[in-house]
């Protein structure tokens, strides 16, 4: 495959994620109104976690209730770009690259701007502030251990930003990847467009 071809594919698959995610966040979350809320009935709906890499990002997966970080992530933003188009969430993806974990075992935090637009700059500086002093700011995350919630203040370790929900699904479609039934090859996502 050329580069040009795993790009387009890459493309073709991140855009076919948002309609299943919008739809998914239409289906599960349309009467949430607010963080807490939505916080609160993602817990309550995905309590499994997602092993398999290829099914991470996976909506089939995501519809029979198993969720990863990365997919929880982009459900979150997917949420919040439909009520507040104008304050794009930051993806604080965390920097595996110079540790021994896999990349795919990256933790996923979303900084929520709450009232005026932020730069993946100032996400990076409120995640990695220990009091979490920036009030315009709401970092969350999911974990097995305690479902959606408020980012743990004490865990901070090296992160990249990824602005806006386009490029993080771009992102991790070229990381974890999607299941072979979802193959630009199949034809599967040229009809679902």
């Amino acid at each position: 495959m050329t580069n040009w071809e795993k790009q387009r594919s890459v493309e073709l698959k991140s855009a076919f994620l948002i309609r299943e995610y919008q739809a998914i966040v239409q289906e599960l979350f349309s009467n949430c109104a607010n963080i807490p809320e939505f916080v609160e009935l993602f817990s309550a709906l995905f309590p499994n976690y997602q092993e398999s890499n290829a099914r991470k990002m996976d909506p089939e997966s995501i519809r029979e209730r198993n969720i990863s970080c990365s997919s929880a992530a982009a459900l979150l933003g997917v949420w919040w770009m439909d009520r507040f188009p104008q304050l794009v969430p930051v993806f604080l993806v965390q920097n595996t690259e110079r540790e021994p974990q896999s990349r795919s075992s990256a933790h996923v935090n979303v900084a929520l701007p709450l009232t005026t637009p932020i730069t993946p700059s100032e996400a990076i500086t409120a995640f990695f502030d220990p009091n979490r002093k920036n009030a315009e700011i709401q970092l969350v995350d999911w974990t097995t251990h305690s479902g959606m919630k408020a980012s743990n203040p004490q865990k901070a370790y090296d992160v990249k930003a990824i602005q806006g929900v386009h490029p993080y699904l771009r992102n991790r479609v070229q990381v974890l990847g999607l299941p072979k039934k979802y193959s630009t090859k199949n034809g599967v996502l040229a009809t679902t467009q």
